[in-house]
């Protein structure tokens, strides 16, 4: 049976990730971005932080480049206004 992913949850690392990118100036490697917010003890499963991933990505002012589920291999960025 699969669990379900609590939408609160998602909204606050979401918060938690696009605060971090507003701290850099150009793109940051996803794997990097998620060692930034979180640090190394990973409190959250990868399916959620995933989740709140593609919720950043999809906001106007955020780029993405790849796969973002694929943390090493892509990356995002902010565009200032």
């Amino acid at each position: 049976m699969e669990s379900k992913i609590d939408t609160g949850q998602i909204v606050l690392l979401e918060k938690q990730l696009y605060e971090m990118i507003k701290t850099r100036e150009n793109r940051m490697k996803v794997a990097m971005l998620i060692a930034k917010t979180f640090g190394k003890n990973l409190l959250y499963s990868e399916k959620l932080i995933d989740a709140a991933l593609a919720k950043v990505a999809t906001r106007n002012d955020v780029e993405a480049f790849g796969n973002i589920s694929n943390w090493r291999f892509s990356e995002i960025r902010w565009m200032k206004s």
